[in-house]
């Protein structure tokens, strides 16, 4: 059953003893830390969501969108749309031991949290990457030039992602723009991966407000290529240290007739905020063919737009819908009688009457509906 704002006003009414709701102080804020309560006390069921992951999952790539809505680390499964097997099963790690581990295990999973931003971690070992070039060194596959803005370039051995080490320069802030270009490198093919894959690679940068955008060419030569701008992250916004960058396949600008099957250009573009900047540096270039997997979760909001049918954190009109069942209803409905009857003084006494009702409807609940969560664990030792 849907239970609309009004539907709530009008019971809440009937339990204050017929006390009018015109006597709380803006009522829809007392639904609102209703809900929130209640969504910390208990997982309810009404509120599970499935939904695509927002890009395909890659091998070796582990950090990705969590979705918005998604309650705290909150996740029930992780499951490919079709052909699931028993090796399709993730476990939740902590931040540690998802970091420790992710090179070698299988089936990893973590929700971090990094400055307000929730991130998926996830680790899972698929087929389909092929490394374009592991710009290890300056002159290891191929020479790496800097034009524009990109100056002083150099092979760094300490600070890489992967391999022995990374392509270090600085940006001299004459202009905006800094490119690096190779066009000598051994020829991959990819004709399996043409329109399908997401071109990836690592950039290193001093901060997450220097860069404003990041263009990827690839190609058969500097005339012949396949080119995409992004403005964040693989995972996200751009942050200060490494980031990993995609590119997906299908949709980039085609210039020219590049052929996939010998792809020995590459070009990066950075365009940034015009001043000096030193010891940036990329790494690990990839193409990469993913898989699509489903999150199940439960979600953080509690709320369902009257009109529109969007999912919300919080109510705000009266035609606005909860997303609760005839098992869960009371648990708000007593938790909002609690909140109320704290500002109406005849009712001060009710407090704990309503507070009670709730504490036993809520054992109620969770006795006959166990949430489903994927807890997370560590691992202490190994053998």
């Amino acid at each position: 059953m849907s239970y609309t704002i009004t539907k709530a006003k009008s019971d809440l009414q009937g339990i204050l003893h017929g006390t009018s709701v015109n006597k709380v102080t803006n009522i829809l804020s007392v639904f609102n830390r209703a809900a929130r309560q209640v969504l910390e006390d208990v997982d309810p069921q009404e509120t599970k969501r499935k939904a695509q992951i927002t890009t395909a999952l890659f091998d070796q790539v582990y950090d990705y969108t969590a979705p918005s809505d998604l309650k705290g680390n909150k996740v029930i499964d992780i499951r490919p749309q079709i052909n699931r097997t028993s090796a399709d099963v993730f476990s939740q790690n902590y931040s540690a031991n998802f970091d420790i581990f992710k090179t070698t295990d299988d089936g990893l999973l973590q929700i971090e949290f990094n400055e307000g931003i929730k991130t998926l971690r996830a680790k899972k070992d698929l087929t389909g990457f092929i490394l374009v070039n592991d710009a290890d060194s300056l002159t290891g596959n191929g020479t790496w030039a800097g034009t524009n803005d990109a100056t002083s370039l150099t092979t760094d051995t300490l600070t890489h992602v992967s391999g022995s080490g990374s392509v270090k320069f600085n940006v001299s802030g004459a202009t905006t723009t800094a490119t690096l270009t190779n066009s000598t490198f051994t020829a991959v093919d990819l004709s399996g991966h043409e329109d399908e894959a997401t071109e990836f690679f690592w950039l290193f940068i001093p901060s997450g407000t220097v860069i404003t955008s990041v263009n990827l060419k690839w190609g058969s030569s500097s005339g012949n290529t396949w080119d995409r701008t992004v403005t964040a992250a693989f995972s996200g916004a751009f942050q200060t240290g490494w980031n990993q960058l995609g590119f997906a396949w299908n949709g980039a600008t085609e210039t020219g007739t590049p052929v996939s099957t010998a792809v020995d250009f590459l070009q990066v573009t950075i365009v940034y905020d015009g001043d000096v900047h030193t010891a940036l540096r990329i790494d690990g270039f990839s193409s990469n063919l993913g898989q699509i997997f489903d999150i199940v979760y439960y979600s953080k909001f509690l709320f369902e737009d009257g009109t529109s049918g969007t999912w919300k954190e919080e109510a705000s009109d009266d035609a606005d819908l909860l997303n609760l069942d005839t098992e869960s209803f009371n648990l708000f409905l007593f938790k909002s009688a609690e909140f109320a009857s704290q500002q109406i003084e005849q009712l001060k006494d009710d407090t704990g009457y309503f507070a009670n009702q709730y504490k036993m409807a809520l054992n109620k609940y969770k006795g006959m509906y166990k949430s489903e969560i994927i807890r997370p664990q560590n691992t202490y030792y190994r053998m």
